[in-house]
């Protein structure tokens, strides 16, 4: 009888064990499936539709205004309204008459579109500013430093007017931003983050309006 026991005692083991390998065996199985069900009913979110601003027509925010400029952010343009666009670098900016006042539309770069209702200023006070901001621009100096140019240059205006900006233009690549700083009575030292062939160097003086330019 002893025997008997003894050699029945591996046999349970064996069962035991099987019986506790497929027990974990059909729990890894049931979360597989679980898991599956989970993922397949999940809602995918990046699949919903992304509701876009809405795109605002400047003729139709300014209806029944004329289109007095199609773009005034150029100071070298022939725009008398400049003073509207150069409180900073615009893309676009287009002026509308709209009788008591102008409807400016002007977007920077990568920006939605701002509108803006400015007074029309007084006419007279206009021409006298642009009389008195007429000058002469003349380049001293033309170097490349550190891959900058350096420009010193001389500005002489008819009457009180502070030099606010100057424009650089490349033959290369057109426009580039600049950096100016006064150096002494009239002299100014303008530098651009290129270097290469001037086109065109522009005087800007207040209210957008152009003193003088000079081209190469």
């Amino acid at each position: 009888m002893e025997n008997k026991i003894m050699l029945g005692e591996p046999e349970d083991k064996k069962k035991s064990t099987a019986i506790v390998l497929y027990l974990i065996f059909l729990f890894l199985v049931m979360s597989l499936i679980y898991r599956a069900i989970i993922l397949f009913y999940l809602p995918n979110e990046t699949s919903q539709p992304v509701e876009q601003a809405e795109v605002v027509d400047p003729d139709k925010y300014f209806e029944g205004c004329d289109l007095k400029f199609e773009n005034c952010s150029d100071a070298d343009t022939n725009c008398n309204l400049h003073l509207f666009c150069n409180d900073q670098k615009y893309e676009t900016c287009r002026i509308y008459d709209c009788g008591d006042y102008y409807g400016v539309a002007k977007r920077v770069a990568g920006a939605e579109m701002v509108f803006v209702e400015e007074t029309k200023p007084d006419a007279a006070r206009v021409l006298e500013k642009k009389t008195e901001c007429k000058g002469t621009l003349e380049i001293l100096e033309n170097d490349c430093v550190n891959g900058k140019t350096e420009i010193l240059s001389s500005v002489v205006t008819n009457g009180e007017c502070k030099v606010n900006n100057f424009m650089v233009y490349f033959k290369e690549v057109g426009l580039r931003p600049i950096e100016f700083s006064s150096v002494e009575n009239e002299q100014y030292l303008i530098t651009a983050n290129y270097c290469g062939d001037l086109d065109k160097v522009v005087a800007v003086g207040r209210g957008g309006v152009s003193i003088d330019r000079k081209r190469f």
